[in-house]
């Protein structure tokens, strides 16, 4: 009976460390952000937090966008401003894999691009410079906004 128990507390914690289906592959501290490291693709920077009600409305879209235009040079970093690093973990979890998760818990991201509400998002050229610049989301910007992409 031991032995059973034991098999299944193993496999009910190695189950917690598996990602969950459609987790983004990498997460990374702000201060280890080198957009040079995405020359020559187009990049959305997109800034949001998990208590913004418009940032968890563009979080699909976004996922929808970077696996639609992924493969074709498509880059999206989602940084989060939360401040507790455990709040946005739900909301990551929901991610296209291909979304590389920015942590800028200090916000040191937030202030050298001026970002003044939520979510904001930042469209990249592939020769490196912003090109737009959208704050809030809505249903009904989607079509305009996946036209700016392609």
């Amino acid at each position: 009976m031991n032995r059973i128990r034991t098999i299944l507390v193993t496999l009910a914690l190695g189950a917690l460390l598996v990602p969950a289906a459609g987790a983004t592959e990498q997460v990374i501290d702000a201060k280890q952000l080198d957009l040079s490291d995405h020359a020559g693709k187009v990049v959305v920077v997109d800034f949001w937090a998990s208590w913004c009600p418009p940032c968890r409305a563009a979080m699909p879209f976004l996922s929808a966008m970077q696996a639609k235009y992924g493969e074709h040079g498509l880059v999206t970093l989602a940084v989060t401003v939360d401040q507790d690093p455990k709040a946005p973990n739900k909301m990551i979890a929901q991610l296209d894999p291909g979304i590389i998760v920015v942590r800028d818990h200090e916000g040191l991201l937030a202030t050298k691009h001026k970002i003044r509400s939520l979510p904001t998002a930042l469209i990249i050229d592939r020769e490196g410079k912003v090109v737009e610049s959208h704050t809030g989301f809505q249903d009904s910007e989607k079509a305009p906004r996946e036209a700016e992409l392609r």
